[in-house]
């Protein structure tokens, strides 16, 4: 229980800090432009082809592919070096608490107050849409909302891990806007450019073949954000029937494997940084 009591502390904190407030009503401003603009100021489609619903939330996706890794990232990167360098993480450590609690609990509270954000941001924008248009889906709408969610705590787990094995705040600071910069651009530019120029040029691949072999299409979507827009193809926009996948591919390039790969940023770097942390001379 102590892990919940260490959950509890920074959501509250949280709270305190006007953190969950402030991302809410961010997220929920956000959310509702998005939508509204989408729905009334420029429509996307006259009705013809994917259901408005559908067309409204791939509209969404790029906005959300920026804004949720930010907000989960400076969620998550001061949580456990900002009580190192304080000092209160030794009276942390003092009170019944071991240090997988700090970590697992740190990531329960941060990961709540995104997860809450990230909620309220959304019901305001449903309400939205279903004010201005007919074709509302709650059952796609509940469904995009919660992989979503997976997405931002998927970062704040990342970003906690990266805390957990940095022993500077200016570290920490670095390492939250390398992680920002890694996956939102400089992502697509190694493997869209830098890799298959090395690629070509050790002869791994034909630069004039217009489909890229799998090995570089699996690296494309090993970026928690492109895993993210795999899962939600997987589950809302394939059952509607406005994505097609390539014939005969692997399962590792299916879009349902963009759950996998979104498991895998959440559970293994954090596993990994316990394990440093657990070692760590504090």
């Amino acid at each position: 229980m102590s892990t919940i009591a260490v959950a509890k502390k920074d959501f509250r904190d949280g709270i305190r800090s006007w953190s969950l407030i402030g991302l809410s009503i961010l997220f929920a401003l956000f959310i509702a432009s998005v939508v509204f603009y989408r729905v009334e100021i420029d429509p996307v489609g006259n009705g013809q082809g994917a259901p408005e619903m559908i067309r409204v939330l791939g509209s969404m996706f790029l906005p959300i592919y920026y804004l949720v890794p930010i907000v989960g990232t400076m969620v998550g990167y001061k949580a456990i070096v900002g009580e190192r360098t304080s000092g209160s993480l030794k009276f942390l450590l003092g009170l019944p608490h071991t240090r997988r609690d700090v970590v697992f609990g740190k990531l329960l509270g941060r990961a709540g107050i995104v997860t809450v954000a990230v909620l309220v941001g959304f019901a305001v924008g449903g309400v939205v849409l279903s004010a201005f248009t007919t074709a509302f889906d709650a059952g796609d709408f509940l469904i995009f909302t919660a992989v979503t969610v997976l997405l931002g705590v998927t970062f704040v787990s990342i970003a906690i891990a990266f805390s957990a094995t940095t022993e500077s705040s200016s570290l920490a600071i670095g390492g939250a806007i390398t992680l920002v910069l890694l996956f939102l651009i400089l992502w697509a530019l190694i493997t869209h450019s830098l890799i298959p120029y090395a690629a070509s040029e050790l002869s791994l691949m034909d630069p004039s073949t217009p489909v890229p072999p799998d090995w570089l299409l699996f690296l494309e979507r090993l970026n928690p954000t492109n895993a993210y827009v795999n899962a939600v193809s997987s589950v809302v926009f394939s059952a509607n029937g406005t994505q097609q996948g390539m014939q005969n591919q692997p399962f590792y390039l299916e879009n349902w494997f963009g759950f996998v790969i979104l498991a895998f940023w959440l559970v293994v770097p954090l596993g990994l940084a316990y394990i440093r942390f657990e070692r760590a001379d504090l």
